[in-house]
């Protein structure tokens, strides 16, 4: 499910990916990462392996090839799974004994794998909150249908079937109904049924 997720082209999720990965490339930056790691890691992530690091050959050190050869061997998606090389860790271990993080490699290594889970869980959540609206929105064009259909129903009924009192009801602009809302709809239909059942017998 990760993998269709992270890679879908809709537009807000592609959106959300890239905000998320300008997210991790903040996190990395605040944590002490290697230059190189900042850079070409989030940038990795939004190419969303249409394109490999490697292939950048111009714009990277000898370490950072090496880098991008061995990620190479991991899928894209895998990657955004936590499963990332370890010669990511080799060259950040080269900085990070010399930058005031406290941080162990190990501990900072699995802070970056929980930083592109994020990524991951957030395209799951979106996803999920999608679903939810459009469900929700689906629902609610079926209840108004069935309630002008029930408003076309009652607008035809004898008048000599409502009480006089209630008869108002009938004199309503129904060419507006359609525009009216769901709320506005259902009370005239609770005040027409009320009004039919309160009907002297």
């Amino acid at each position: 499910m990760a993998s269709y997720l992270n890679l879908c082209g809709d537009a807000e999720r592609t959106r959300l990916l890239n905000t998320m990965a300008e997210k991790l490339g903040t996190w990395l930056s605040k944590n002490q990462a290697h230059p190189e790691l900042t850079y070409w890691i989030p940038k990795y992530i939004k190419l969303r392996g249409i394109q490999q690091l490697s292939e950048f050959t111009g714009g990277l050190s000898a370490d950072m090839t090496q880098v991008a050869a061995s990620q190479e061997v991991i899928p894209w998606t895998s990657f955004m799974e936590g499963k990332i090389s370890t010669e990511i860790l080799t060259l950040q271990n080269t900085i990070l004994g010399c930058s005031p993080s406290k941080l162990t490699i190990a501990s900072w290594g699995k802070q970056l794998i929980s930083q592109i889970l994020q990524i991951s869980y957030a395209q799951w959540v979106f996803r999920n909150v999608s679903l939810h609206n459009k469900e929700a929105g689906y629902l609610q064009k079926l209840e108004r249908r069935k309630v002008l259909q029930e408003i076309d129903r009652l607008a035809g009924i004898d008048p000599s079937n409502i009480p006089t009192g209630s008869r108002y009801l009938l004199e309503m602009d129904f060419s507006s109904s359609q525009s009216a809302t769901l709320e506005e709809q259902s009370y005239w239909l609770f005040a027409m049924r009320a009004a039919i059942v309160g009907r002297p017998r």
